[in-house]
């Protein structure tokens, strides 16, 4: 009898391990799937006619191509100065291109570059720490934040779920 239950809940947790893996590869895909519309429509952004684009739009255009092209989100004390100084704008003009053509403030913007280079760099991975990437893509991992910069409040927001 003691073998038969043994069989039997080794039985249910193939079948559970069998589905649970099913449903990550489904969630996988849509988060790809949702990283490779965000990177279209960043590449639409900083590929259009300038003629077209108000300034706010050239801006956050800028900002794109120098997030993409050398990785600023990478490092933990970027700020908004340093943004600023490196496009030749002010802090102001700065935070209304990111508001109006990102739909957030500049730490949140800097944060989803830092998300999806995350969850690039944990795809398909069990052997990378979850804590290792985020300090690598640029989050300032202080004891009392190391639990919160992959947390349900921010991870899921661009990314539909957590990465554990």
């Amino acid at each position: 009898a003691r073998v038969a239950a043994i069989a039997a809940l080794l039985i249910a947790i193939f079948f559970y391990n069998r589905q649970l893996r099913r449903k990550n590869r489904i969630l996988f895909s849509a988060a790809q799937e949702h990283i490779k519309a965000e990177e279209e429509a960043e590449e639409a952004i900083v590929h259009a006619p300038e003629a077209g684009q108000t300034a706010e739009e050239k801006l956050y255009a800028s900002l794109i191509s120098l997030m993409q092209d050398e990785e600023l989100f990478r490092d933990a004390d970027l700020n908004r100065d340093t943004l600023c100084a490196r496009l030749g704008t002010n802090r102001t003009y700065i935070s209304n291109a990111v508001k109006q053509c990102f739909g957030g403030t500049l730490n949140a913007f800097i944060n989803h570059f830092r998300l999806r280079w995350s969850a690039e760099a944990l795809a398909g991975r069990d052997d990378l720490s979850v804590l290792a990437v985020g300090e690598d893509a640029g989050f300032s991992l202080t004891l009392a934040s190391r639990a919160s910069c992959f947390s349900s409040a921010t991870f899921p927001k661009r990314n539909a779920h957590t990465p554990s």
